[in-house]
């Protein structure tokens, strides 16, 4: 069952499970906000109450930062945690993932995060994100493994360009100008949404218990992101340089030892192939 099958991540991962799934495998099911309001402990109530305790429980949902970082966007992301924790408490279920983001370990992480490393969030969607972990994570009385997913900027299909690599993708294409702040060399570990679907499909597979950060392990720079959007679009970017931005987050560099352990190195999609393949999905009609 995944709830958030409408947006971003969600519609992907139900695509995928939909793929992998033969014959004689489980139905894959899915909520669409229209379908269940997370925010509604009734209608939460009312999906977990109908659900077989076999089932596996992705929850993709919540209000992103790039739509809305409001301190009213936090309190509707704590009330989604907190309906699904009194929920996954009252109706057995087999497993439950959990997807928040790398943005509560802060602006300022050192090189190397792991799941042990100190978090520090700053905006209104971190601190809910953070919360939203521990009231899922705490769920009384649940007896299923509970695996809570820090993701970085994901891009892919269906984002509706609110990825970074989606957003000067486009300029890119169209010719616009593009702004990197700072000196380009700020190094991020973005991930294509199939790696993460694949991540998220392991995992339902060898269900863990905890905490895991999901990245490559091999950020690169800004710099070297734009290079690889500009071989995949055949053009050079419009680019202006702006100043530094004091709000943006440092260097994210990832030890991903404990995803490593638990899953290996499957899946992962290298970086100028994810970024090939979407621009192709761009350059597409749909």
């Amino acid at each position: 069952m995944i709830f958030g099958n409408s947006g971003f991540i969600g519609s992907n991962l139900q695509q995928k499970l939909s793929r992998r799934n033969g014959p004689g495998s489980g139905k894959v099911l899915g909520f669409g906000s229209k379908d269940c309001d997370l925010t509604d402990a009734g209608a939460v109530e009312k999906a977990f109450a109908q659900l077989p305790s076999t089932t596996k429980v992705v929850v993709c949902s919540t209000i992103n930062r790039k739509i809305d970082n409001s301190f009213v966007a936090l309190q509707k992301n704590l009330a989604m945690a907190e309906n699904l924790s009194n929920a996954v408490a009252k109706h057995p279920i087999s497993s439950l993932i959990y997807l928040s983001s790398v943005d509560v370990y802060g602006t300022t992480p050192p090189h190397g995060i792991t799941e042990a490393t100190r978090v520090d969030p700053v905006s209104y969607y971190a601190i809910g994100k953070l919360a939203g972990e521990h009231l899922i994570r705490h769920a009384g009385g649940a007896a299923c493994p509970i695996t809570i997913l820090r993701c970085p900027g994901v891009f892919g299909p269906f984002d509706q360009l609110n990825s970074i690599i989606g957003l000067f993708a486009s300029r890119i294409m169209a010719g616009d100008e593009i702004t990197l702040f700072g000196d380009g060399q700020v190094l991020r570990d973005y991930l294509d949404v199939d790696t993460v679907c694949e991540v998220i499909c392991n995992l339902l597979d060898r269900p863990y218990q905890g905490v895991l950060n999901i990245a490559r392990g091999e950020s690169l720079s800004m710099n070297q992101w734009i290079a690889l959007l500009e071989d995949a679009c055949g053009r050079r970017a419009n680019l202006l340089r702006g100043d530094n931005d004091a709000n943006a987050a440092g260097d994210l560099v990832f030890d991903i030892s404990a995803l490593s352990q638990q899953m290996g190195n499957e899946g992962y999609t290298d970086p100028k192939a994810a970024i090939r393949a979407y621009v192709t999905y761009l350059s597409t009609p749909h």
